[in-house]
């Protein structure tokens, strides 16, 4: 209503406006030109709705890998063609708008009674500033062929189970996409309390112990697979190499077209007491700074359209293959496994709060994991020589 009321008119009898929206994808996946056909497909579902309202607001987008965003966008920066929305993760772009190359968002905006605490937590900034404004939830799932498995593992146990059994198994050796098997086998209270600081008691070390003996357990089983990036486990579920793996629910889309039925998902295997710690994925859209007062307004207004508690459950319910961030929008789960296995990761993460935000801020806490896990892994390292090295390494970073 405000901005109905504001003094630039936008109505579908003015001069076009044209927003140039930045995608961030992810730095596995190759820009291509199915890559570009992917992303438009997606993103054109909210952007044709959204155009029915507001014809003269056109969108054009581009694609630019994660790893190198911060490059590009100073470079158009430096000649003012910055873009006047990117979609990219909570991380990126807190740190965006640290580097002067977004803006924040308004509090007309309103976001605080629109957002879970949780969520809105990922997108703020000292002194209340809001970087980015939430909009969809990308769970961690399992996805699986259904010809192979008929009944998903459903722990920790399970899943060495069907590996023994001769069924392919794959997982990657990326931190963010591992740390949930730390919650299932209860080492995800000692790796925070060692990244706040804290010495381990025995039980602690205990539990460590145990996640880091199962990891390495589970690379010398012949049909469990680590590999180092998702793109080749979803690759390989798609051409039958694998049977099952740990994915995102950004994936399902892609594995429906090339399996169809074949396709299962299920939320993460949980261990004997407690659950699994899935790293959910939140996207989110952040104000460009080079945009003109008409493509701000405009910008404001896809913003605002985009967080209706309405347009978030149709989009869900089209795509299966996200959640709304709204918390006023409820998902109909008796209607779909796929809904339902999403709502349970996110409870999954949500049960595993406050632990899981102190170590999968993707910064030197997921670096220092990162690189001793995967020795490990590879029967390099003993579960004793790494518990060492990674609590030690963990609480040095807190150090002065």
């Amino acid at each position: 209503m405000a901005l109905s009321l504001s003094g630039c008119d936008l109505n579908s009898d003015g001069p076009p406006v044209v927003l140039y929206a930045a995608v961030a994808v992810n730095s596995e996946d190759a820009i291509s030109s199915e890559t570009h056909r992917r992303f438009n497909e997606r993103l054109n579902v909210v952007v044709e709705d959204f155009r029915r309202l507001h014809p003269s607001i056109h969108v054009q987008i581009a694609l630019y890998p994660e790893h190198n965003l911060l490059q590009e966008l100073k470079r158009r920066d430096d000649a003012d063609l910055g873009p006047d929305l990117l979609l990219t993760n909570s991380r990126m772009s807190k740190q965006l708008l640290e580097e002067g190359l977004t803006d924040p968002i308004p509090k007309t905006q309103n976001l605080p009674s629109q957002l879970l605490p949780d969520i809105l937590s990922e997108v703020s900034m000292p002194g209340g500033v809001i970087a980015a404004e939430p909009v969809v939830l990308y769970p961690q799932l399992a996805c699986f062929n259904r010809d192979v498995i008929t009944t998903p593992p459903r722990t920790m146990r399970d899943l060495l189970v069907i590996s023994a059994a001769g069924i392919p198994v794959g997982l990657t050796t990326k931190v963010e996409e591992l740390l949930w098997t730390a919650g299932s086998l209860n080492a995800l209270d000692a790796l925070a309390d060692a990244r706040s600081g804290l010495s381990l008691n025995a039980t602690e070390r205990q539990a460590l112990m145990g996640w880091l003996r199962w990891l390495q357990q589970a690379s010398t089983m012949q049909r469990l697979t680590f590999h180092s990036n998702q793109t080749v486990l979803r690759e390989g579920l798609q051409r039958g190499e694998y049977a099952w793996i740990s994915c995102s629910s950004m994936d399902i889309q892609t594995l429906k077209k090339s399996m169809g039925r074949r396709l299962g998902v299920s939320p993460l295997p949980n261990g004997r007491h407690h659950v699994a710690s899935p790293i959910n994925q939140i996207r989110v859209l952040a104000l460009g700074r080079d945009s003109s007062a008409r493509q701000r307004e405009a910008s404001l207004r896809f913003l605002n359209y985009i967080a209706q508690p309405q347009v978030q459950r149709d989009l869900s319910l089209r795509s299966f293959s996200f959640l709304p961030v709204n918390p006023f929008v409820t998902v109909p789960v008796e209607s779909s496994s796929i809904l339902r296995s999403m709502v349970t990761a996110r409870e999954q993460a949500a049960d595993s709060q406050p632990s899981l935000s102190i170590i999968s801020s993707y910064g030197e806490a997921s670096r220092s994991i990162q690189t001793l896990l995967v020795p490990l892994i590879f029967g390099v390292s003993t579960p004793e020589e790494t518990a060492d090295a990674l609590i030690k390494a963990l609480q040095q970073e807190v150090q002065p």
